[in-house]
């Protein structure tokens, strides 16, 4: 018997079907020629920025330092061109944190053989890492097959009735991770964050654009929902 929290899985099979058929991108991180280390400082930076800003900024460090030995050289540097984005004192820490952390495996070869479990708990000793970019991280670099959630996700997941609104995004991982199935994972993620963006939107939902609409009990009932 289902535990009442768990939406039918039939139902979820379903909303990632239609998401992927909207959602035709592949995850960017597996493009060729794609530096892990720059992945690593463009996921971590992306909370609370936008993917155009990180990218102008991730391409700026890259231009300025090579590898992360360059960065651990020149904290102050590294603040100026991360600025722009906001936050810039924790996300400074976040990118001195990473770069120490392939400093100290030795390359970022060398950190990404650890095992993933291991991986996990140095990634989340860095202030400002948090569980939701730890696993993007894994699933970006370590090839794990995990369903982060991040509050548009979550946000969605309770306007489509899959968990009680105000669900914390942990535990909808917990809900919803099992019943996505493997090997669509990245890209469902991915694309319930695009959706989150630019259609289910905190404010003014785009209802009547929303690939989901025949499959939400909440299409149109948003205020205001356009």
């Amino acid at each position: 018997m289902q535990d009442k929290e768990t939406p039918p899985a039939e139902r979820v099979r379903r909303i990632v079907e239609k998401l992927l058929e909207w959602y035709r991108g592949e995850p960017w991180w597996r493009q060729p020629n794609v530096d892990p280390f720059h992945v690593m400082l463009a996921i971590a930076l992306s909370n609370r920025s936008d993917y155009r800003s990180v990218r102008r900024v991730v391409e700026k460090l890259a231009e300025h330092y090579p590898d992360p030995w360059s960065i651990l050289r020149d904290p102050e540097g590294v603040k100026e061109i991360i600025r722009p984005l906001g936050l810039v004192e924790l996300k400074t820490r976040v990118v001195l944190g990473l770069a120490r952390l392939v400093a100290e495996a030795g390359s970022v070869e060398a950190l990404l053989s650890l095992p993933p479990s291991e991986a996990r708990e140095k990634l989340l000793s860095i202030p400002g890492i948090g569980e939701k970019t730890a696993d993007v991280l894994l699933m970006a670099l370590w090839g794990i097959d995990v369903f982060p959630v991040d509050t548009h996700i979550a946000r969605i997941a309770a306007r489509l009735g899959l968990v009680e609104p105000g669900t914390r995004p942990e535990r909808v991982r917990k809900i919803l991770e099992p019943l996505i199935p493997k090997g669509f994972r990245a890209r469902t993620h991915l694309a319930m964050i695009r959706l989150g963006r630019n259609v289910c939107r905190p404010r003014n939902p785009r209802c009547s654009i929303c690939p989901l609409y025949s499959l939400c009990p909440s299409a149109n009932s948003c205020n205001p929902c356009h």
